[in-house]
């Protein structure tokens, strides 16, 4: 199976029945890895110490300014994780998935294809979706020079316009915590459920995250 980048046009049917959302966090990338260390430099040199050389690559790192950043070490291991839970699970199965949505960004869809590599094989009738407009917000939005409120009720209509009823979407915390309401981070690979009635999203309820899982960036 494949990854559409066509955002499923072809496949819109209006359905604005209550759904069931699987809301997943990509695993931790190289950016998040680098604003930690980044942060920790600037807590060295605050206490007058030197930062270490992974504090000073974080620093580099932040400051090329990556928006596809792809999977650190530990997200790579984060992913192999959500991978035997989602296996041992059966979880498309179990959840009836009929829909599996990921954004454009590397990191999305590698944790998306690698942690559902074998149950995509075992449910191979599940159509996946590039989807852009659930990407990490942007710098427009960060600058208050857009909205990210925009995307979440575009994304919102873009739901209501597809006939599946159980969707796994793959995405970014972001984006994920202003559209559930939330003020905590999700943290990386974890997966929450909510319910969507076709306007309001009722409260996520979280399902897996790894052990010692990270949601500080």
């Amino acid at each position: 199976m494949s990854s559409s980048a066509t955002e499923g046009a072809a496949e819109v049917s209006s359905s604005q029945t209550n759904k069931t959302i699987f809301i997943m966090r990509h695993a931790e990338s190289a950016n998040n890895e680098a604003k930690r260390n980044a942060v920790g430099a600037w807590n060295s040199v605050k206490s007058l110490k030197w930062p270490s050389s992974d504090q000073w690559s974080g620093v580099r790192y932040c400051v090329r300014v990556n928006m596809n950043s792809p999977l650190s070490v530990t997200g790579q291991g984060q992913v192999d994780a959500a991978r035997n839970w989602m296996n041992e699970t059966d979880f498309l199965g179990t959840n009836k998935i009929d829909l599996i949505v990921h954004s454009c960004y590397d990191r999305a869809r590698d944790t998306a294809l690698g942690s559902l590599k074998e149950q995509m094989t075992k449910h191979s009738e599940i159509p996946v979706v590039e989807l852009a407009l659930i990407r990490e917000q942007t710098l427009p939005e960060i600058f208050w020079m857009a909205n990210i409120q925009d995307r979440i009720n575009q994304f919102g209509e873009w739901l209501n316009g597809r006939q599946e009823q159980n969707v796994l979407v793959v995405g970014h915390s972001h984006f994920w915590r202003t559209m559930l309401g939330r003020t905590e981070r999700i943290a990386n690979a974890g997966v929450w459920k909510a319910a969507f009635d076709g306007k309001t999203w009722a409260e996520a309820e979280l399902l897996w995250q790894p052990e010692e899982a990270k949601n500080d960036y």
